[in-house]
């Protein structure tokens, strides 16, 4: 049958085609068939193999009109459009980071507790998640000789700064062990220490209203805004301790909850509240956020009895592991919501990106119980670097 123009054959096409009212299967079967289809053009028949195209083109663009094929070749995954749904995403949203890129790649990885740990879940009620959720996208943390002299000019520490080789990488150092020194590491980490004089032995430490206080000028002095950051944990000296040292430990207050360890600020306070150690892993200023469709609870929940999930755990309560094994543990589910993670992506800025969270106590053989939380996804996986 003969038509006169493209539009009658598209207005054909889409009386021959009512894919809004086919079924799924056939839908998703047809533009899969139609993404992988080629035109093979022959030698002697040049006109015929032209004709074919332009009928594909159309066919695609009426399919488009049908929401069939994503418009302009996006393969970008989209959410399905539903009357409440309170989020019209993007079109163009960046990929991700895997969940496991928290570091710049090294051949040397940081060493981990030396043993892993396996639970078996008990699902208590989930809590619906939020539809959407924003990703947080920060400048990489930089890591250069000058970037190293203008945080250790802020505490006083000048000099020549030397190269160490650090893994399969190496670090910056300024400053001596007897005076005060600071390195910085590829991922941003800074490391700052200066001796304890002898005198401070025996010698009480203030209040612990004081000791964050303290710590808080600490944190003006290497540039993060106090206003933006909670004391997470104060960590008290034990009774008889040769030094009286109090470790105060900050992470932002924004995105949160956090549940990776960094970003933090990990600060040292001695008696008359000096400071003479510290370490902190700290993003500059967002850049930019872009909100994300959610996945359900139910779909999230499926990742971790898949043995998808990664567990946030105080290794150093986990009872009696060695070198090389696996600590064998039951986890009931208490709870479960939206966390945030740092991530790196591959020019290494920092990612802080949702996850779903499921948090509850681990018991172990002996007895022991320990709090954990296991997560996974939160975004559709589409949405993440391959």
């Amino acid at each position: 049958m003969a038509y006169k123009g493209e539009k009658e054959l598209a207005e054909a096409l889409r009386k021959a085609f009512p894919l809004r009212k086919a079924p799924e299967p056939f839908r998703q079967k047809l533009k899969q068939e139609l993404s992988q289809m080629q035109i093979r053009q022959k030698k002697n028949n040049l006109l015929k193999a032209a004709a074919a195209i332009a009928a594909v083109f159309i066919l695609v663009l009426a399919l488009q009109s049908l929401d069939v094929l994503p418009p302009n070749g996006q393969n970008n995954p989209q959410t399905p459009k539903t009357p409440n749904s309170p989020l019209e995403p993007p079109v163009n949203l960046p990929a991700l980071p895997p969940l496991t890129a928290t570091g710049p790649i090294t051949g040397g990885a940081s060493p981990g507790p030396g043993f892993e740990v396996e639970l078996t879940y008990e699902r208590g009620p989930l809590n619906a998640l939020p539809t959407e959720a924003k990703a947080f996208r920060f400048r990489a943390v930089p890591f250069s000789e000058e970037a190293l002299a203008a945080a250790a000019a802020k505490l006083g520490i000048t000099g020549e700064i030397t190269e160490e080789l650090w893994q399969d990488s190496k670090t910056y150092q300024i400053g001596d062990p007897e005076n005060g020194m600071m390195i910085i590491f590829p991922n941003g980490y800074y490391s700052y220490a200066r001796p304890l004089p002898a005198e401070l032995q025996g010698q009480s430490l203030p209040a612990e209203k004081e000791i964050i206080q303290a710590a808080r000028e600490f944190l003006i002095k290497i540039g993060i805004d106090p206003a933006k950051a909670a004391a997470k944990k104060v960590e008290l000296p034990e009774a008889g301790s040769y030094y009286s040292l109090a470790h105060v430990t900050f992470i932002p207050k924004e995105p949160g909850p956090q549940i990776s360890i960094s970003p933090f600020a990990r600060i040292q306070v001695a008696p008359g509240g000096e400071v003479h150690n510290a370490g902190w892993v700290w993003p500059t200023e967002a850049e930019s956020s872009e909100s994300y469709p959610l996945r359900t609870a139910e779909a999230a929940w499926q990742d971790i009895e898949d043995g998808k999930g990664i567990i946030a755990i105080s290794y150093d309560q986990v009872p009696g592991p060695v070198e090389g094994v696996i600590a064998e543990g039951h986890g009931k589910i208490e709870e479960n919501f939206i966390g945030y993670i740092l991530t790196y992506d591959q020019d290494y800025n920092v990612v802080m990106q949702p996850v779903a969270a499921f948090r509850g106590t681990a018991t172990f053989a002996d007895g022991t119980s320990v709090p954990f939380t296991v997560y996974t996804k939160a975004i559709d996986p589409g949405y993440y670097e391959q």
